[in-house]
């Protein structure tokens, strides 16, 4: 009966889309998109990941399946709606990975839980992303003209080339994406102890958008494991080395189902 409460919960949550739902697993995998994606970028990783889990991707309003809701443009009103679902969620043990503003989305829902003294993920895997008390680096974009915005939005090399070439799927674009840089341009640190949970931190070797320091800066944010990859391709290395990411996940997923076996 517990099981069938919680999977009706899943199956009518806004912010939580299920692609894999196992009433057997004894874990979860909890994806965060980075900016300007969604949720859907995640679906196709279930072919690739343990079978054993149930894989769950986090979707913010404005985009995809929420399209018709407004965008949000901090991390304060993020982690707020989105805590109110998740805690929901809490009866299994599970993991959270985050690329880019994602990863600072799940360090700051880990946060959240945290504070008010409830179950924290078993591992942090945080990607492309600088740690969180790093100060941001690059020139603020999100108040550009559009031209100068899309010329700084380049570097980064995720903005698929179907957008930049249609007008009508741009004009639809440039709005998520200004609202996820404004979450990131403007997110202010506030000073916590270390979790008690294991942190893995991954990132592109030619990634000219985050420093090398920052990111090893995550081993500061954890009292247990710390690991640092450093893989092949820019900061959108989830798609270039996607098969050494899968390796990197399967394998702290094994490591967390054998301790609850």
């Amino acid at each position: 009966m517990r099981y069938a409460i919680v999977l009706e919960q899943e199956l009518f949550m806004k912010w939580i889309d299920f692609f894999r739902v196992n009433k057997d697993s004894n874990l979860r995998l909890f994806c965060f998109h980075y900016a300007g994606g969604g949720a859907s970028f995640y679906y196709p990783w279930a072919k690739h990941l343990p079978e054993n889990i149930e894989l769950a991707a986090i979707q913010l309003p404005g985009r995809e399946t929420r399209f018709s809701e407004p965008l949000l443009k901090s991390m304060e009103a993020v982690i707020n709606a989105l805590f109110e679902e998740f805690k929901l969620l809490l009866d299994k043990p599970f993991v959270f990975f985050g690329h880019s503003v994602g990863a600072l989305t799940c360090y700051e829902l880990t946060r959240k839980l945290h504070d008010f003294s409830l179950k924290l993920p078993e591992h942090l895997i945080v990607s492309g992303c600088r740690a969180p008390h790093s100060p941001f680096r690059k020139k603020a974009i999100r108040s550009l003209p559009d031209a100068e915005f899309m010329s700084e939005l380049m570097q980064y090399n995720g903005t698929p080339q179907v957008m930049l070439e249609h007008r009508e799927l741009l004009e639809l674009f440039l709005p998520i994406i200004r609202a996820d840089f404004t979450i990131s341009e403007t997110y202010q640190y506030l000073e916590g102890n270390p979790f008690r949970c294991d942190i893995t931190a991954i990132n592109g070797r030619e990634d000219s958008t985050v420093l090398q320091s920052d990111v090893q800066n995550w081993n500061l944010h954890t009292c247990l494991k710390f690991k640092r990859f450093t893989l092949p391709g820019d900061h959108f290395f989830i798609k270039s080395a996607q098969r050494e990411v899968f390796d990197i996940i399967s394998g702290i997923i094994e490591d967390v189902r054998r301790k609850h076996a």
